[in-house]
């Protein structure tokens, strides 16, 4: 999520914004999975995720909860990640393309 939470597209960028969020806050939080429709060679996984979060040298974690929606595309028997929504009760929405989960 960079520059406000604009829209993040391709691989190389995605790589870089995860790496600037994991280096800058450090998460505690436990991600339940409400929904998983597979549907031939696509799917969608609907989850919901509560815990906290620090910004790195704060010490101070606070709550953090999100509903999030992926897009999922098979691919030589492994499914890749296609589309990811992320949306925090606060209003925030984020999303973002690409990406390979095993």
């Amino acid at each position: 999520i960079r520059d406000q939470g604009e829209t993040v597209v391709g691989r190389e960028e995605i790589k870089v914004t995860y790496n600037d969020i994991f280096r800058a806050i450090r998460f505690k939080r436990e991600p339940q999975f409400d929904q998983i429709r597979v549907m031939g060679e696509v799917a969608v996984a609907m989850t919901n995720t509560t815990g906290t979060m620090e910004l790195v040298g704060s010490r101070a974690p606070v709550a953090a909860q999100s509903r999030e929606l992926f897009g999922l595309q098979k691919e030589e028997e492994m499914w890749r990640i296609t589309e990811v929504r992320i949306n925090h009760p606060g209003g925030e929405e984020c999303g973002c393309r690409g990406g390979r989960s095993g």
